[in-house]
C-alpha cells in the first residue's frame, strides 16, 4: 500500500553529491529551511578521480568548518598530496607543487568517494534540512510539482526553488530541456582502484599526457593505504572518431606502457572498471530557469583541462543557496531573476575555465605539449599558473592581458 505525504519547504535540492551538500551547507548557514534527496543509500560509491583540490578546503572552511575539523582527523580516509606530476608525451616530467595553506591543511587530497560522500551527509543541518536517501521514482509536474518515493512511501513537494544537483545525467536539467551533450564540450572516463601500485614519489599526483588520449590524460592518484584510483578520459568527439574502448584502452596502458607498466606489475585490481561521462565547462550553458537552478556536474562546471569537478559544485552549490536567499527575500523566483546566478557563476568560474580549455586545446598537439612542459621546468610563472588551477589562485587579473596568452606559449 502506498502511504501519501505532503513536504513543505521552500527550496527542494536533488541530489546528495558535493554539490548538493554544500548548497545544503549554505542554507542552512543562512538560515533557510529545505528538502534534500538523493536516489542513493549512504554510503556509497561515485565514479569520480577522488582529488579534492584547495577549492574544496576552502569551500567548506566558509559553510561547513567542522567538515575540515573532521577531515583532520581522519588519515585513513584522507591522503594529504603536495602537487601534481605532470607526464608529457615524451615522458618527460614537471613537479608542480601547491602552496601552502595557513590553515595547516595540505593545499590538495585524494579521498575516495564513498567516504567522502559520506562525511558530507553526516554533517547535515537536522535542525533545518530534512535529508530523503533512497528516493526512487523521481517525478516532476507543473509548477515546480515534484515527488519521489522512499519505501512504500510518496512525498510530494511544491517548493518555490529547486536546486538541481543530480549530476551529469541530471534529470531535472533534462526535465526542463537543458541537458544537451556537446561532444567537443564532454568527456568519458573510466577508474578502478587498485591495491599494490609502486613508485609514488612523496604522494604527487600524476597525470600522464599520451598520446593516445590527447586532450586526455591516464592518471594514478595515491590514496590511504597503498590504494590507488587509476583512470583515464578522452573527449567524447575523439572517442566517436577513433571507436576507442576506453576499458581496453586502459588495461593497454597498465600493461605495456614503458612508464607505468613496472609500477604495475604486483597491483592488484579491487573491483569493476567504470564510466561515466563529463560535460565540460569549455562551453556556456542556461544553469537557471523558472523556480530552479543547476549546481556542479548537473551545469556542465567539469574543468576541462583536468577534469576536477568537486571544487566547481561547491563554489557553485554556495552561490546557488545565495541566490536562493535573495529570490525568498525578493519573493521572485522568475527565470529573469535567477538569471543573476547564471551572472554570477560565469562572472566568477569562467575567466579559470577558458585558460583551462585554451590549455586543453594546447595539449592536443604533442609537440607543443612536450615545449611546454620542457619550458615550465624552467620557468616560475608558467609553473604557478599550472598550480593555481589547482589551488584556488585568483587568475582573474591576468586573464584581462592578452600578453598572457602570447607569454604562455612562448613559456615566458
Amino acid at each position: 500500500m502506498t502511504i501519501h505525504e505532503d513536504i513543505a519547504a521552500p527550496v527542494l535540492i536533488v541530489g546528495a553529491g558535493p554539490g548538493g551538500c554544500m548548497a545544503s551547507f549554505e542554507l542552512s548557514r543562512l538560515g533557510i529551511p529545505h528538502v534534500l534527496m538523493d536516489k542513493a543509500l549512504f554510503p556509497r560509491d561515485k565514479v569520480c578521480g577522488d582529488a579534492l583540490s584547495g577549492k574544496v578546503l576552502d569551500a567548506l572552511q566558509a559553510s561547513r568548518p567542522s567538515v575540515v575539523d573532521e577531515l583532520k582527523k581522519l588519515p585513513d580516509l584522507f591522503q594529504p598530496s603536495p602537487g601534481i606530476r605532470f607526464f608529457g608525451p615524451n615522458g618527460k616530467y614537471i613537479d608542480v607543487p601547491c602552496p601552502d595553506r595557513r590553515d595547516g591543511l595540505t593545499a590538495g587530497y585524494v579521498a575516495a568517494r564513498q567516504g567522502f560522500d559520506h562525511l558530507l551527509v553526516r554533517h547535515l543541518d537536522a535542525h533545518l534540512c530534512t535529508f530523503y536517501q533512497g528516493a526512487g521514482h523521481l517525478a516532476f509536474g507543473h509548477e515546480n510539482q515534484v515527488s519521489f518515493m522512499v519505501g512504500n512511501r510518496q512525498y510530494m513537494a511544491k517548493p518555490q526553488l529547486v536546486i538541481g544537483a543530480d549530476g551529469a545525467l541530471s534529470a531535472t536539467a533534462a526535465h526542463r530541456g537543458l541537458r544537451r551533450v556537446h561532444k567537443g564540450h564532454h568527456s568519458a572516463a573510466v577508474r578502478a582502484y587498485f591495491q599494490g601500485v609502486v613508485g609514488f614519489e612523496k604522494n604527487f599526483i600524476e597525470l600522464h599526457f599520451i598520446k593516445e588520449l590527447l586532450p586526455g590524460y591516464f592518471w594514478v592518484f595515491p590514496l590511504p593505504n597503498g590504494g590507488a584510483n587509476v583512470g583515464l578520459g578522452m573527449l567524447s568527439a575523439n572517442i566517436a572518431k577513433h571507436k576507442v574502448n576506453l576499458r581496453a584502452l586502459l588495461e593497454k596502458t597498465i600493461a605495456h606502457h614503458p612508464a607505468l607498466s613496472q609500477r604495475f606489475a604486483q597491483a592488484r585490481l579491487l573491483g569493476p572498471v567504470r564510466g561515466w561521462g563529463l560535460p565540460l565547462g569549455s562551453v556556456k550553458r542556461t544553469i537557471s530557469g523558472d523556480g530552479l537552478l543547476l549546481v556542479g556536474d548537473a551545469a556542465g562546471l567539469i574543468d576541462p583541462f583536468t577534469g576536477e569537478g568537486i571544487g566547481n559544485a561547491f563554489q557553485s552549490g554556495q552561490m546557488a543557496a545565495q541566490w536562493a536567499f535573495k529570490a525568498l527575500h525578493a519573493n521572485d523566483f522568475t527565470g529573469k531573476f535567477l538569471q543573476g546566478y547564471d551572472k554570477q557563476v560565469y562572472q566568477h568560474l569562467w575567466p579559470e575555465l577558458k585558460l583551462s580549455h585554451r590549455i586543453q586545446k594546447l595539449s592536443s598537439i604533442p609537440w607543443l605539449f612536450n615545449f611546454l612542459l620542457n619550458k615550465a621546468a624552467g620557468n616560475p610563472n608558467l609553473r604557478n599558473t599550472m598550480t593555481a588551477m589547482f589551488a584556488n589562485v585568483d587568475l582573474r587579473a591576468k586573464l584581462k592581458s592578452p600578453w598572457f596568452y602570447l607569454n604562455l606559449v612562448r613559456g615566458k
